[in-house]
């Protein structure tokens, strides 16, 4: 964090649970929605939610999609190709947040049986990521 500046190009009001399931898509426009998240924080974290959905959900064509979603983001953002290089610790943290979310909601009846496999699955691809400065995700999206 210490080496990303919190200037008006880096940082400002974020969505900051840009998930598939919170995009709206009308008359050709992504809208969001479920604003519960929404703050003050890095522009790269806002894109971290969907990339990390996407690093999950859509292995084959990932490159592609965050390639696109990079070029449509900094096209209205003054994020610049720099900033590019910490997008992947953004993702990571997005799955430590998904960590928080489980361990807050274990004992939900939907995630009861689920919820230590996936915290498992998840803390070992964190620990490779460590290692790697890759976060590749095999685990389930909920």
């Amino acid at each position: 964090m210490a080496a990303i500046d919190r200037g008006p190009d880096t940082f400002g009001l974020i969505h900051g649970d840009l998930l598939a399931k919170n995009i709206l898509h009308c008359a050709d426009q992504p809208a969001a929605l479920d604003f519960e998240y929404c703050g003050w924080g890095y522009y790269l974290y806002d894109l971290a939610p969907l990339l990390w959905q996407l690093k999950g959900e859509r292995p084959d064509d990932y490159c592609q999609l965050e390639e696109a979603m990079w070029a449509g983001y900094t096209s209205k953002t003054g994020l610049d190709e720099r900033m590019r290089a910490h997008l992947e610790v953004f993702i990571a943290a997005r799955q430590l947040a998904s960590c928080r979310w489980l361990l807050a909601n274990a004992g939900h009846p939907a995630l009861r049986e689920i919820a230590p496999k996936l915290l498992e699955d998840r803390t070992s691809e964190l620990r490779d990521f460590l290692k790697t400065g890759v976060l590749n995700r095999k685990s389930l999206t909920l």
